[in-house]
């Protein structure tokens, strides 16, 4: 195992199934990480398909061309698996990341604001279908 492994480290990473070596993203609460053997991470892939549950990889990330991390793809590995750290995410790439797990997994939840706005909405096109007729 390389260095210390951190929550939002883009590690090197072998598929015990396929054999390939490929970037993984560290999803594992950081605060976990020390008391566990084992860590979650979600594969990084060239293939692209736009969807919500990828976030867009680049150059700034560490990576060496665009690719994309899929978290509907998760993985919970050793920790010893996991080689040298390739990449970081900030902040604000890891709450994309963290978007994207939510919906992956269909935990999405309502803000209040959010709903106070759908209110808002549908009560302004109920007032004009309302003034319309």
């Amino acid at each position: 195992m390389a260095a210390r492994i951190e929550r939002g480290d883009i590690r090197v990473w072998r598929s015990s199934m396929s054999g390939k070596r490929r970037p993984a993203l560290v999803l594992t609460r950081q605060m976990a990480i020390p008391a566990l053997s084992t860590v979650t991470i979600a594969p990084i892939s060239s293939s692209m398909r736009a969807v919500a549950s990828e976030v867009a990889l680049g150059i700034d990330d560490g990576m060496k061309k665009r690719c994309a991390v899929n978290l509907h793809n998760l993985v919970t590995v050793e920790q010893r698996e996991l080689g040298r750290r390739v990449g970081k995410l900030g902040p604000e790439k890891m709450a994309e990341a963290c978007r994207a797990l939510s919906f992956a997994l269909g935990c999405d939840f309502w803000d209040p604001i959010d709903i106070s706005h759908l209110i808002d909405g549908v009560t302004q096109q109920v007032r004009n279908a309302s003034a319309a007729s």
